[in-house]
């Protein structure tokens, strides 16, 4: 275990006091453009967006915010999870409600609370398939369609919900995807070559990760497992998916798993772990052995800064490259071929294709099996009615 190298995080007053009370927190996530954080506030049911810049002097960094907006909406029902589409707009899981899209207002130095309207809410055309919404990913097909997996908490499985934006947002297919001995998957990350899908599998202690391909359905197995977890959280991958991050809510950890080759392999345990939660911060938080862990994490593009957030610290800055290259390694060569758009997006397409064609076979069946218990009901009634005519007929018969 490797203690991890606090960062100075200097906020301007405003900052620091929007940040104090946001309360309990469950995901943390850097802008596309690596400019803004977006913090989600559970129970006060705001998100907030705060200004970053990183500056570097004689080898050492430290992370400064100006400005931030926070984020208030009617459809807020404690906000779990967190992905940008772009660098205006953001998907937000509400665990007590819905999946909604939003735009987000230009941060300011006196850190303006704005009321913001849903541009989109995933249960439009999704047929009851979102329940307890936990966690969200979003990768771009093209300029004008998004994959978007839900993670549904309780409900154990990965919903796909494929987005157009044109003239405003709308949902363009819905449907179960994954679900194979999930037991509550509490976050989700989409590798940068939308290839593989990371999943939580918090009551299983385990990541598990899924081929993200044409031939994706809800009984696929995971294509291999990560172990020697707690109860892990926020889960993501970083550097040109060579490493894969998991925060442990149930210990003071960070987890990273390196991939060392061209592909992803099984392992037990973690390559790395990083505490970044102090013994008395975590102590106050671990109320059960599910709590007092990271709950979000996340770093910026190049690795350099690894960024956690709980309840008890609700923003924290690590310099992550010492660990980064030891584990990736500047030498490192890696000839994996790229995935382009078209194939993205085609291979999404037949996926979705295909588990519409399982729903509407399971539909069909599900259909099938009450027209034979009404069928049966029927015969019942029809029972019933002739074995009480020939009763009264009976009767008739011995009066004469």
């Amino acid at each position: 275990m490797l203690q991890g190298q606090l960062l100075a995080f200097k906020p301007s007053a405003v900052v620091a006091e929007r940040i104090s009370t946001l309360g309990r927190t469950e995901d943390v996530i850097f802008s596309p453009d690596q400019t803004r954080l977006a913090i989600a506030g559970y129970n006060e049911n705001r998100i907030l967006v705060i200004q970053v810049e990183v500056v570097t002097e004689n080898g050492a960094m430290t992370v400064l915010s100006d400005g931030c907006v926070e984020l208030r909406c009617q459809d807020f029902d404690h906000p779990h999870g967190i992905s940008w589409i772009d660098d205006d707009t953001v998907v937000i899981a509400n665990r007590g409600k819905d999946v909604i899209v939003l735009s987000v207002p230009a941060v300011s130095s006196a850190g303006d609370n704005v009321e913001v309207e849903p541009l989109l809410r995933l249960s439009e055309g999704s047929d009851e398939i979102i329940k307890s919404p936990g966690s969200v990913a979003v990768t771009r097909l093209s300029d004008e369609y998004f994959d978007c997996l839900v993670c549904n908490n309780y409900r154990n499985y990965i919903s796909r919900h494929i987005i157009r934006k044109r003239n405003g947002f709308e949902v363009v297919s819905s449907l179960r995807l994954f679900e194979h001995g999930l037991k509550v998957p509490d976050s989700i990350a989409i590798s940068a070559e939308g290839d593989l899908v990371a999943v939580s599998n918090h009551h299983r202690h385990r990541i598990d990760v899924f081929s993200n391909d044409a031939g994706s359905a809800t009984h696929s197995p995971p294509v291999l497992s990560l172990g020697g977890l707690h109860y892990p959280h926020g889960v993501r991958f970083a550097m040109d998916d060579r490493l894969l991050l998991v925060a442990d809510a149930g210990a003071p950890l960070v987890h990273v798993y390196a991939r060392g080759g061209p592909s992803w392999k099984a392992a037990s345990g973690p390559d790395a772990s990083i505490r970044v939660i102090d013994e008395e911060s975590f102590r106050r938080g671990h109320k059960n052995p599910e709590e007092g862990g990271p709950k979000g994490l996340d770093t910026l593009a190049d690795g350099s800064v690894l960024v956690v957030s709980c309840e008890e610290v609700p923003i924290a800055f690590f310099d992550f490259r010492t660990i980064r290259d030891q584990l990736v390694g500047p030498a490192m060569t890696d000839h994996r071929e790229s995935r382009s758009g078209e194939a993205r997006m085609l291979e999404t397409a037949l996926s979705a294709m295909r588990g519409q064609h399982d729903q509407m076979k399971s539909l069909q069946a599900e259909i099938g099996k009450l027209k034979a218990m009404q069928d049966r009901r029927l015969d019942r009634r029809l029972l019933r009615l002739i074995k009480g005519w020939a009763l009264k007929k009976l009767a008739e018969i011995e009066k004469r």
